[in-house]
C-alpha cells in the first residue's frame, strides 16, 4: 500500500474513532443527539452570538464550559463581553450590583474537522483593571494579554492556560499545560501537564505530572512535583526556598544569594559554588532522579 494512503487511511479511522467514542460516552449519559456533533471540512465562519458593554464592576466572574477564554486589553475603559459560536450556546450576561456575571455553556458538544475552532468567549477589559477576577472553566484553553493590575483566580478543568502579564496570578488546573510569561507573584496548582514561568518574583507550584521550567526569579521559588523533571535559570533569592520531586531531575542554572542544601535517594548531586556563609537556605530533594546546581 501507498504509504500517503496508508496515512490518511489511519487518520480517517482515528476521527472515526473519537467520533463513536464521544457518541458512546453521550448515549451512556442519556444526552445523544446529532446535533452534539459538529464535523466540518470547510473554513470556519465565526459567529457572533452575543455582545454586552458594561461601563464597570467591582467583580467580575466567568462560568464556561466546552469554550476558549480570550481576555484582552479594551481599546476604551468599558468592559465588553463577546461570544462567538457555530451552534446554540446557554449563555447570560448579567451585571447586579456592579458584579458583571458571564456565563457560557456549550453542553454536549463535540467539534471535529480540519478548518473548526471552538466557540469562544471575549472579554475585554481596561489595561488597568485591578477588581477580582474569576474564571470557572469546564474544559477550554485560556488566554489572557498584557495587563497591569490584574490578579485574576483561574479554574479550568481541562485546558491549557496562557498569560502574558498580571500583577498575580492563582492557577488550579486539573490537565493542561501553564505557560505565564510576567508575573509578580504565582501560585499553580496543577495534576497532570507542563509548567513554564519567566519573569516571577515569587512562584509557588504544587504539581503531579509535568515538566516545570521556571526561568528569571527574584524573590522565592516552592515546587512540589510529583513526577516530570525541574530546571529553574537565573534565580536570585531573597527568602528561604524549597524545590522537591519524587521522580526526576532537578537542574539549576545560575542561583545567588541562597546555601544549597540538596540529598536524594537515587541519582547524582553536583552543587557548585555553595557559600555556607549565606543567611538564605535553598532546600532541594528529589527521591529519584540527578540534581545539579550551577
Amino acid at each position: 500500500m501507498n504509504k500517503g494512503v496508508a496515512i490518511t487511511f489511519i487518520v480517517i479511522l482515528s476521527i472515526l474513532a473519537i467520533i463513536l467514542t464521544g457518541g458512546f460516552i453521550l448515549l451512556l449519559r442519556g444526552n445523544f443527539t446529532w446535533s452534539s456533533f459538529n464535523i466540518s471540512l470547510g473554513a470556519y465562519s465565526e459567529k457572533l452570538v452575543e455582545s454586552k458593554t458594561f461601563t464597570s464592576a467591582e467583580e467580575i466572574n466567568l462560568d464556561t464550559k466546552a469554550i476558549d477564554i480570550y481576555v484582552e486589553v479594551s481599546n476604551d475603559e468599558n468592559i465588553t463581553a463577546e461570544l462567538y459560536a457555530e451552534k446554540d450556546a446557554d449563555y447570560s450576561f448579567t451585571n447586579e450590583d456592579d458584579k458583571v456575571n458571564l456565563k457560557a455553556y456549550m453542553n454536549n458538544y463535540i467539534s471535529f474537522g480540519i478548518f473548526t475552532k471552538s466557540p469562544k468567549l471575549v472579554v475585554k477589559l481596561p489595561r488597568e483593571f485591578a477588581a477580582k477576577f474569576t474564571i470557572d472553566s469546564k474544559v477550554g484553553d485560556i488566554h489572557i494579554n498584557s495587563f497591569e493590575s490584574l490578579k485574576p483566580f483561574i479554574k479550568n478543568t481541562t485546558g491549557d492556560i496562557k498569560i502574558e502579564k498580571v500583577e498575580e496570578a492563582t492557577i488550579d488546573v486539573g490537565t493542561g499545560d501553564v505557560k505565564v510569561n510576567e508575573v509578580k507573584v504565582l501560585n499553580v496548582k496543577q495534576n497532570t501537564g507542563d509548567i513554564k514561568v519567566q519573569n516571577v518574583d515569587t512562584v509557588e507550584v504544587n504539581a503531579s505530572i509535568g515538566d516545570v521550567k521556571i526561568q528569571n526569579v527574584n524573590n522565592k521559588v516552592n515546587i512540589t512535583n510529583g513526577t516530570g523533571d525541574i530546571k529553574i535559570e537565573n534565580a536570585t533569592l531573597t527568602e528561604n526556598s524549597n524545590i522537591t520531586n519524587r521522580t526526576g531531575d532537578i537542574k539549576i542554572n545560575n542561583l545567588t544569594g541562597a546555601y544549597i542544601e540538596a540529598d536524594n535517594k537515587v541519582g547524582d548531586i553536583k552543587v557548585n559554588n555553595n557559600d555556607r556563609h549565606l543567611e538564605i537556605t535553598c532546600t532541594i530533594h528529589t527521591n529519584t532522579g540527578d540534581i545539579r546546581v550551577n
